[in-house]
């Protein structure tokens, strides 16, 4: 793995080809995650419970999400902070709303790839 470049993934699969592309695009960006599929939206993942804090936090649920299951990360405080944030989130959302979150909050410079071709 590349200095100061970190990646992170679950339950996915993730070709070389990609991992080569997304330690390259860490000279630029400090985040890079996928779209999850396009149907799927905040309003989709949101429960009942964090729907409102959800809505005043983002103004609309009409986005589409970013798939948690795989992250690349500049050794950066954008980042770092975005990530910690993340993990401390992920308690109370859907896990790809709590990465939308954590990204609205502290804005890293973040690249979302298209759904469907990065990860499987």
């Amino acid at each position: 793995m590349p200095k100061g470049k970190v990646f992170v993934w679950g339950d996915c699969l993730i070709g070389k080809d990609v991992l080569e592309q997304g330690f390259k695009w860490l000279d630029r960006w400090d985040l890079i995650v996928a779209s999850r599929p396009y149907n799927e939206l905040a309003m989709d993942v949101v429960t009942d419970k964090n729907r409102e804090k959800a809505l005043k936090t983002l103004g609309d649920l009409r986005v589409p999400l970013p798939d948690s299951r795989a992250m690349f990360l500049k050794d950066s405080q954008k980042a770092r902070s975005t990530y910690e944030n993340w993990l401390v989130l992920k308690n109370e959302y859907n896990e790809h709303l709590a990465l939308l979150i954590a990204i609205w909050y502290l804005k890293p410079y973040y690249k979302l790839l298209p759904a469907g071709k990065w990860i499987t």
